[in-house]
């Protein structure tokens, strides 16, 4: 039986131009644990939706916001350059990246600070949120860190064990996250857990992955000086993906950002669901010559824009009842979510800045993601401080 199914995946692969036997062995796991992460962001969803006010969601929004964007300042770039390298045979990259992301931690830490104590003094938030933002700015360093055992087990291609640990992590932090607010409903306890503990969880999760896959190999050298080239670039991608948060808070307040947020989370969280696709092309891309990327990058673009519209198709037609059952209370953002699922249509762009990444491209990861952020950015600033959350889904 198990013959037969191996000689049936090659025989389709004349079909699908796909290394079949790769994805059914390394795609089936990585797939179910993305559902069993959007099984975890509904639940989250349904107690942020139920449990706590739209105020205080807000608030809460703007600390993971800002979490989100400081982030960017613990060079993001390593978690690929680590993947990359470890892909090679540089096991041992591991540590000093770790080292690296914790040096730039501080500087984060600094700017999360910094960022709270604006919202505090400049746009109410309540002493609250910045005793909040201060707990963040200290767990930042280790937590970034520690998000790194996810790379270095998918450069082993040990996917099926970081796909396991990221169940556990998940629900883990799932089941705290819906007891905290269904006991303490308010910014403080939920932000702990956001912030504290999830950096325990991670913790235990990256020390189990060097007690049981300990680094072996040299350094790559060149991996963290690679990165730093990229931090204008990602930086400027960082904002993109943020600055619909600060621009709703900011302009309009905490409880329009609420509404934001679950405007565009279906959307984003089914994300979880296609994101393995291009996770599990990394190291494949890596290794090929450029040769063999080319001859099939494209076919691969038009499968996912494929699936990207059929997505957009069924989400259009289910979201009026999607939110009437599950989310009562923001039905009102039914027609601005119909519309941000759009996005989908985009959805095969990652396999090609994938393939940028892993063949360290620099030079052309650095117009595209430029462009397309700072694109974002102007059209962020004009249309959603003229025409509100309408002008920020549009853009």
């Amino acid at each position: 039986m198990k013959n037969w199914l191996k000689q049936k995946l090659i025989d389709l692969q004349r079909y699908t131009k796909t290394d079949n036997i790769y994805l059914a062995k390394y795609g089936s796991i990585m797939f179910s644990s993305n559902i069993v992460s959007a099984g975890v962001a509904l639940a989250l969803s349904l107690a942020f939706a139920h449990f706590i006010s739209k105020e205080t969601y807000g608030h809460y929004r703007l600390l993971s916001s800002g979490l989100g964007l400081v982030s960017i300042l613990t060079l993001p770039g390593l978690f690929t350059a680590l993947q990359r390298a470890v892909a090679q045979g540089f096991g041992n990259t591991l540590g000093p990246v770790v080292a690296e992301k914790r040096r730039w931690g501080v500087l984060a830490a600094i700017a999360l600070i910094a960022m709270g104590t604006y919202y505090h003094v400049a746009r109410d938030l309540p002493t609250v949120g910045l005793i909040a933002f201060i707990i963040g700015a200290l767990c930042i360093p280790l937590l970034e860190s520690y998000k790194l055992y996810a790379a270095y087990l998918s450069g082993k291609k040990e996917f099926n064990v970081s796909s396991g640990y990221a169940i556990v992590g998940q629900l883990s932090y799932a089941v705290v996250m819906v007891g905290t607010m269904f006991l303490w409903p308010h910014l403080l306890p939920i932000a702990v857990v956001l912030t504290i503990g999830n950096t325990i969880i991670q913790g235990i999760i990256f020390h189990r992955t060097l007690k049981n896959f300990p680094p072996t190999g040299s350094i790559d050298v060149t991996a963290i000086p690679y990165v730093r080239k990229l931090v204008f670039s990602n930086f400027i991608s960082a904002i993109a993906n943020q600055i619909d948060a600060f621009i709703s808070y900011t302009f309009i307040g905490p409880v329009a950002l609420a509404n934001y947020s679950f405007a565009t989370l279906p959307s984003d969280k089914l994300d979880l669901i296609t994101n393995p696709i291009i996770h599990l092309a990394f190291p494949k891309l890596a290794a090929a010559p450029r040769e063999h990327i080319r001859a099939n990058v494209y076919a691969v673009w038009l499968k996912l824009w494929l699936l990207g519209a059929i997505i957009v198709g069924a989400f259009i037609v289910a979201a009026p009842y999607f939110y009437q059952l599950l989310f009562p209370n923001y039905v009102n953002m039914v027609g601005l979510s119909q519309l941000y699922s759009l996005t989908f249509l985009t959805l095969p762009n990652g396999i090609i800045l994938t393939t940028f990444e892993a063949k360290g491209m620099i030079k052309e990861l650095y117009m595209i993601q430029i462009f397309a952020s700072a694109t974002q950015i102007a059209l962020a600033l004009v249309l959603g401080i003229k025409y509100g959350l309408l002008g920020l889904i549009v853009s």
